[in-house]
């Protein structure tokens, strides 16, 4: 599955699903960063978008954070 699809299903209904694609994210890492960051300046799944960037711990994803 691609970084973009495993953002899309951050927002999925169901938790596990979710869980399951921020797992994935964090598992990927840097490569995964850059469309993260993207998503994140769209607005789109804010919460758990965040929640992925701290667990990768890019440095790159501490300005957007302390924006939103």
């Amino acid at each position: 599955m691609d970084i973009t699809s495993l953002i899309v299903l951050l927002s999925h209904i169901e938790a596990r699903v979710r869980g399951v694609a921020a797992d994935t994210l964090v598992k990927i890492g840097e490569p995964a960063v850059d469309e993260l960051l993207s998503a994140l300046r769209e607005g789109r799944n804010t919460d758990e978008i965040v929640q992925v960037l701290g667990r990768i711990g890019d440095g790159r994803a501490v300005e957007p954070r302390l924006n939103i």
